[in-house]
């Protein structure tokens, strides 16, 4: 993606980039914000008419999974169950 114009962007170049950060352990969270800031990017040199459009317009972020933490009750917590 690096060695592209801004004008022969796509769409698969960024979900290649994504697959790449993807494998490398970064996090879902941390490769969302990079494509926010790609996209921001993108759409200022759509306003500056450096390219007709945004090829990243309709790139979804990837899906984060919330951890749901285990957590034990205790025997107060019983005693008002019963």
């Amino acid at each position: 993606m690096r060695d592209r114009k801004l004008d022969k962007l796509v769409r698969l170049d960024l979900e290649c980039w994504r697959a790449a950060e993807t494998d490398c352990d970064l996090n879902h969270q941390m490769i969302n914000r990079d494509i926010a800031l790609i996209r921001a990017c993108l759409n200022r040199t759509v306003e500056w008419k450096l390219i007709s459009s945004n090829p990243l317009t309709r790139v979804k972020k990837a899906r984060i999974v919330a951890m749901l933490e285990v957590r034990n009750l205790s025997e107060a917590g019983e005693i008002c169950l019963c």
